[in-house]
């Protein structure tokens, strides 16, 4: 293209302490003759010989023949610049490796070829994967620019003359800046690419300054740190601590950098053609061919083209998770553990197909695979493959959430080509294990995939088969959807009309998935073909790709929400758009507790997060919608509260299943005569098969997608800039799994207010820090010394507890619990919310005054008083079993009661239905186990 071209600036090279030295534009060949004379004053003969360089580069390796040249082209340069075989760079810390010239720097570019980076990743074996770094790309590209691509980082940019543009020059022809002249601004997008490709010596790290580098880089990760930042904070600490500077410890980016790649584990960069799709693998030479396109490719521009994917292997990080992270304690073992009911449904392991399919050797995987949008300006998602260990508590499968692999590109990912390398890793997993130490031990661990969870969009791409809102787009079932008119276009209703549909089974999905391939039809009863996940050993492409109860739900509150909101409908019997003011006014009264958060005005619902529909299904719509939503609407609405309810316990009988199923097919049912046809959508049909994934596989909280989302959302926050995003990503993670296997390593030699920091930087939600621990209670906040009035000595002589008048005792005012916080009524600060309501161990209902510790004793005591049950009083007609509703007013008498008796906090709140009557509640957390609480 002709045109005037762009001017160049002036660049920089750092190649000492010293300071930069200034190159002045010139020709090319000034600008390497005078880098020559520059590098020949600082430089010494080389120590590290030829041979040594085959460690890192083998020339016999077909997987890299590129590699090859440019060792070759490297000893062809050295042979001719110097009569010494060997040099080295003295003045270069001992962190930085000295910069190595290959033909590719001389090369004058005249058939317009862009540059290839000439340093490699070691543990990788791979070309140009760490283009970008996930916290540092703020750099922006000049305006005039046009070969800088909008959504990724390529290694250069070269002008139409062939010159590399100023903010790859110095990536390109630059070693890695040292510590002490590095430059003030913080524009590390362009040289980290280099920095991560760089080979990293080894580091030989005391304990204390691995101590060090673990609590810095878990400040720069809390913190969302550049390294630049992170170097200043170590700076100022040193400063202010009167510090030498010979003796201070100072971590250089790459030394942090370095740490993280010992700590963390390898990535490789997979390939799909451009044209077809078809999944190329790993890549190591300058261009690729696709057989089925008969077509040649250039690597470099397929990568900045998004057509790529990083993988992770989950060998590694499971082995990292047996090794440093897990003990033997830590894993639950299925067969033995603790239950409330023998009989009941208390986890995934309960079961039939945990029960049928999984044996003793066997550890199970679930993995999440969904599309998130990684800006708002943006139309590029991020497809992550996020991996769960199931044997785990709660709150650690949170914690130890694995990703093996993240695509990223404005399309959508050809699931049967994304997936192959992890299904292949999965069939592995099943079949040899992982092999791993522990205690001295070698050891064999295998896994088997369990679930795998998706939204309804993404389910149909790995089941292959049509979507949902095509012809027979259940998988689940044979239901075919009626094609209805809707608007000014057509809706796919799934309305029953009281006719059953059978299952499906896996044979039946198998056999009309080779047909469709054979007859090369569109799809046969709504499948296309076969997918790739069927090629896992004894995966159930029909059961294990799991109706998610979590888009489910969230979907059905917005749809019903919208019926009932929107003006659209105004004139219809179900809509109350215009008494919404009212639902709001009632809305933003309540106080939850502290593990609930307050709702938003209903006016505010579009941006409405996963959770707040499940508080806004569970707790808020009923008494919101009380006398306000037609009695018939909200009886049908309270059938579906009451399924969930049952359906959310801790511990579910098998004949609770059967009545949730009951209600669930009830609710969907009824809607063709409340709503309309048109209005059974695909996630109200959904809800027909949740009763059957609790029999296959436990609660919904077993295996939804709420935590999964939660790690989408930290995902979205990696993402600073379109250029590199999936580098961006894959380094956030590495950084998160770096800092668990350093913490593993070094905790025990970390002294308390170390580990007190540590934690603070890695948790997200710290409790308070306790005055004094008595029993099961930690009492918070400095206590009131003083005297019991006459109220609160008698209520202790109930208790058998006799106190002298005189004598003054410990009252406190907040305690934690079974891990949840109470507040007594009379605690004034947190105004917002209500945690003084407590369910205690024979089902009753107490409020909570305060909190006594006697004087010399090793008991402590919750004073408050009863609030009955008003039975009488009903807000509908399904009344669900977690809501209850209390009397308005407690027990005047004060009781005093031991603090091992309460059992949890309820949600407690009064609405005001009318001017005469108002109904004062209390809901029991059923949701405390899907968040996790």
């Amino acid at each position: 293209m002709e045109g005037k071209k762009r001017k160049r600036s002036e660049y920089k090279r750092y190649w000492s302490r010293d300071g930069p030295q200034k190159i002045p534009r010139s020709t090319k060949h000034s600008r390497k003759s005078s880098s020559s004379k520059h590098f020949a004053q600082k430089t010494e003969p080389l120590q590290e010989s030829s041979s040594d360089l085959d460690e890192h580069f083998d020339e016999d390796s077909t997987d890299m023949p590129v590699v090859s040249v440019l060792m070759n082209s490297y000893r062809e340069k050295e042979a001719a610049h110097t009569s010494e075989p060997e040099m080295i760079v003295n003045d270069l810390p001992s962190d930085v490796e000295p910069h190595i010239e290959t033909e590719c720097d001389h090369n004058d570019h005249t058939s317009g070829e862009p540059d290839m980076d000439n340093s490699f990743s070691e543990e990788n074996n791979l070309l140009s994967v760490g283009l970008c770094d996930g916290d540092d790309d703020q750099s922006k590209p000049p305006a005039n620019d046009t070969s800088f691509d909008d959504e990724f980082c390529c290694n250069f940019n070269v002008d139409d003359d062939g010159c590399v543009s100023e903010e790859e020059s110095s990536t390109h022809s630059s070693p890695a800046r040292t510590c002490d002249s590095s430059p003030q601004s913080d524009n590390e997008s362009s040289s980290d690419s280099d920095d991560e490709m760089a080979i990293a010596p080894q580091l030989h790290l005391t304990i204390q300054e691995k101590i060090k580098i673990l609590l810095l880089l878990a400040t720069k990760k809390r913190h969302n740190l550049s390294y630049s930042a992170a170097e200043n904070i170590i700076d100022l600490a040193n400063v202010l601590s009167h510090k030498d500077e010979n003796t201070a410890f100072h971590p250089t980016k790459h030394i942090m950098k370095r740490a993280i790649e010992l700590y963390s584990f390898a990535l490789s960069e997979h390939h799909v053609c451009p044209d077809c799709g078809v999944y190329i693998g790993v890549v190591g030479t300058l261009s690729f061919y696709c057989a089925k396109c008969d077509k040649t490719f250039v690597t470099l521009n397929n990568r900045s083209d998004g057509n790529m994917f990083l993988y992770l292997p989950m060998e590694d990080q499971l082995r990292a998770l047996l090794e440093n992270c897990l003990s033997e304690e830590t894993i639950i073992d299925t067969r033995s553990r603790k239950k409330i009911n023998q009989h009941n449904y208390e986890d995934l392991f309960d079961g039939a197909f945990y029960k049928k399919y999984v044996s003793a050797e066997f550890l199970t995987l679930n993995f999440f695979i969904d599309g998130v949008q990684i800006g708002t300006t943006t139309k590029t998602s991020a497809w992550p493959i996020l991996v769960s260990l199931n044997e785990l508590p709660l709150h650690l499968r949170r914690k130890y959430l694995m990703m093996a692999s993240v695509w990223l590109s404005k399309k959508k990912p050809k699931c049967n080509e994304y997936l192959k390398p992890f299904v292949q890793e999965c069939s592995k997993l099943q079949t040899e294990g992982v092999h791993y130490k522990r205690n001295g031990k070698n050891l064999v661990q295998k896994f088997k995939v369990c679930v795998c969870v998706s939204d309804s969009v993404a389910r149909p791409l790995l089941r292959n088969c049509n979507q949902f809102n095509g012809k027979c787009g259940c998988g689940l079932c044979y239901h075919p959807g009626i094609r209805m008119a809707f608007g000014r276009g057509f809706i796919r209703s799934y309305s029953t009309h009281e006719r059953i549909y059978p299952l499906r089974t896996h044979e039946e999905t198998m056999f009309y998935a080779r047909q469709a391939e054979q007859t090369a039809v569109k799809h046969i009863k709504g499948i296309k073909g076969q997918a790739i996940l069927s090629d896992i050993p004894g995966f159930d492409i029909v059961k294990q790709l799991d109706p998610d109860s979590f888009h489910c739900l969230v979907n059905v509150g917005k749809r019903f929400a919208w019926l009932w909101f929107d003006e659209k409908f105004h004139n219809e019997p179900f809509n109350i758009s215009r008494r919404l003011s009212e639902v709001d006014t009632r809305l933003l009264k309540i106080t939850p507790t502290s593990d609930v958060s307050r709702f938003r005005s209903l006016t505010e619902r579009s941006d409405y997060r996963g959770h707040e529909w499940y508080h806004w299904i569970m707790i808020y719509s009923i008494p919101c919608l009380k006398k306000i939503l037609p009695n018939k609407y909200l009886n049908h609405w309270s059938k579906l509260s009451y399924a969930l309810a049952l359906l959310m316990q801790n511990s579910v009988a098998k004949s609770e299943v059967v009545y949730a199923n009951r209600y669930l097919n009830s609710f969907v049912s009824e809607i063709d005569n409340l709503y309309g046809a048109q209005h059974v959508t695909f996630s109200v049909h959904l809800l027909t098969h949740l009763t059957q994934s609790v029999e296959d596989f436990g609660q919904p909280w077993c295996h939804s997608a709420f935590i999964y989302e939660a790690v989408n959302a930290e995902i979205k926050d990696l993402v600073k800039s379109s250029n590199g995003a999936i580098f961006q990503i894959t380094k956030g993670i590495q950084l998160k799994v770096a800092l668990k296997k350093c913490e593993s390593e070094v905790r025990h030699e970390m002294n308390s207010k170390e580990i007190e920091y540590l934690n603070r930087m890695l948790t997200s939600d710290i409790s308070p820090k306790p005055h004094c621990s008595i029993q099961n209670a930690s009492l918070l906040g400095k206590p009131k010394i003083s005297v019991l009035n006459p109220d609160m000595l008698r209520a202790m002589r109930r208790a058998g507890i006799v106190l002298n008048e005189t004598i003054p005792h410990s009252i406190y005012f907040r305690c934690i619990v079974n891990n949840e916080i109470f507040h007594s009524s009379e605690y004034k600060k947190a105004k917002k919310q209500n945690n003084s309501v407590a369910l205690l161990e024979d089902n009753s209902i107490f409020i909570l005054d305060s909190f006594i510790v006697p004087d010399s004793s090793d008991m402590c005591f919750a004073l408050g008083r009863f609030i009955m049950e008003k039975k009488q009083q009903k807000l509908c007609d399904t009344l669900p079993p977690h809501l209850k509703v209390l009397k308005n007013n407690p027990e005047g008498t004060l009781r005093a009661i031991p603090i091992s008796d309460i059992v949890s906090k309820l949600l407690s709140f009064s609405v005001n239905v009318s001017e005469t009557e108002t109904f004062r509640l209390a809901f029991v957390n059923v949701l405390s186990m899907e968040f996790l609480k």
